[in-house]
C-alpha cells in the first residue's frame, strides 16, 4: 500500500514531554524526538548540521577562496547559515527555524546560477551586467514570498527548490562539457604535461566528486532515510549511547555540505581555468581539498 505523505514526511515518533511541543514544522524527521533529551527534539541532526554544514562554510570561507572573490565569500557564507538554521529547525521542529534552514539553500542554489554563467567573466567586470544579479535577487524574493504563502506545504519548498537546482545542473554540466572538451584537446594536441591539462583535470576531478558525493550519496541516503524510516528506526534506535538513534540523516548532512564545498570548489577551479592562472589541490586537514593559487601571477 502507498505511504501517505503524512507518513513520509511527518515521522513523528517519541516522548510526549519536549520543550518544543506542539511542533509547528511541516516536516518531522526519522530521527525519535526527545530521545536523549526533553530540551532537544532531535540532536543527532543538530550536531550534525553544525558539522557538516556550518563548519564546511566557515572552513571554505577562510580556505576556499583564492582570488577573494565575494561571489565564493557569499556562497560559503549562506551554506554556513543553513547549517544554523538546521540545528535551529531539528532542535525544535519550529516553523520559524525551518524557514531559516530552506530558504537559504534556495539562496544558495541562486548563487550558483550567478556563479556558473559569470565563470569566464574577466575580474572586476559582470559577463551579463548589473541585469542577472538584479533578477536573480528578484526571483529570490518572489521565491521567499511564495515559500511563507506555502510554508506548511513540504513538497511546495521541494518543487521550487529541486527546479533551480535542475536548472543550475544543466548550466554547470555545459561548463564541465566545455572544460572537458578542452581537456581532451590537449591530449591530442601533445600538451598534456602542461598547466593548462593539470587545470581542466582538477576542475574536471571536482566536479566528479561533487556528483558522486552530492548526487550518488547525499541525495540517495535523503531519500531512504526518508521513506523507510518505519523499517530502519527500530535499529536506531538500539544502538549503544552516544550512537542511540543516530540516523542517516546525519550522513546526509554532511555529505550534502560536502558536495556543495566541491561544487563551489569546481567553480572556483573553472574560473581560474579560464582566467589564466596556475593552481593545485591542497589538503587542509588531510580531508578537505581546496583550490590554491600556485603563484599570483598569471603563468598559462
Amino acid at each position: 500500500m502507498a505511504r501517505s505523505f503524512s507518513d513520509v514526511f511527518l515521522n513523528a515518533s517519541g516522548s510526549g514531554d519536549g520543550l518544543w511541543l506542539p511542533h509547528t514544522s511541516s516536516i518531522d524527521f526519522c530521527e525519535t524526538n526527545y530521545l536523549l533529551t526533553v530540551y532537544i527534539a532531535e540532536c543527532h541532526n543538530v550536531w550534525s548540521s553544525i558539522f557538516g554544514l556550518t563548519v564546511i562554510g566557515l572552513i571554505g570561507m577562510f580556505h576556499g577562496n583564492p582570488l577573494n572573490e565575494k561571489r565564493v565569500l557569499v556562497s560559503y557564507v549562506i551554506l554556513a547559515i543553513i547549517g544554523v538554521g538546521s540545528s535551529l529547525l531539528h532542535a525544535s521542529l519550529h516553523w520559524a527555524f525551518q524557514s531559516f534552514d530552506e530558504l537559504p539553500m534556495i539562496y544558495l542554489v541562486l548563487g550558483g546560477l550567478y556563479s556558473v554563467l559569470e565563470v569566464d567573466a574577466p575580474r572586476g567586470t559582470d559577463k551579463y551586467g548589473p541585469k542577472l544579479p538584479r533578477n536573480l535577487v528578484m526571483v529570490a524574493l518572489a521565491a521567499t514570498c511564495a515559500y511563507y504563502k506555502n510554508q506548511q506545504n513540504y513538497l511546495a519548498f521541494l518543487t521550487v527548490f529541486n527546479s533551480c537546482t535542475v536548472i543550475l545542473a544543466v548550466l554547470h554540466f555545459k561548463v564541465a562539457l566545455g572544460i572537458y572538451r578542452e581537456w581532451r584537446l590537449c591530449i591530442s594536441s601533445g600538451s598534456a604535461n602542461g598547466s593548462g591539462y593539470k587545470n581542466r583535470s582538477i576542475a574536471l576531478w571536482f566536479w566528479i566528486w561533487h556528483l558522486i558525493v552530492y548526487l550518488v550519496i547525499a541525495s540517495s541516503i535523503w531519500v531512504v532515510d526518508q521513506f523507510a524510516c518505519d523499517h530502519l528506526l527500530p535499529y536506531y534506535n538500539k544502538m549503544p549511547f552516544p550512537f542511540r538513534g543516530c540516523t542517516l540523516h546525519v550522513v546526509w548532512h554532511i555529505a550534502a555540505g560536502f558536495g556543495a564545498h566541491l561544487f563551489v570548489q569546481f567553480l572556483v577551479a573553472s574560473r581560474l581555468t579560464a582566467l589564466g592562472y596556475d593552481f593545485e589541490i591542497r589538503w587542509f586537514f588531510l580531508a578537505f581539498p581546496t583550490v590554491v593559487l600556485c603563484t599570483k601571477e598569471h603563468k598559462l
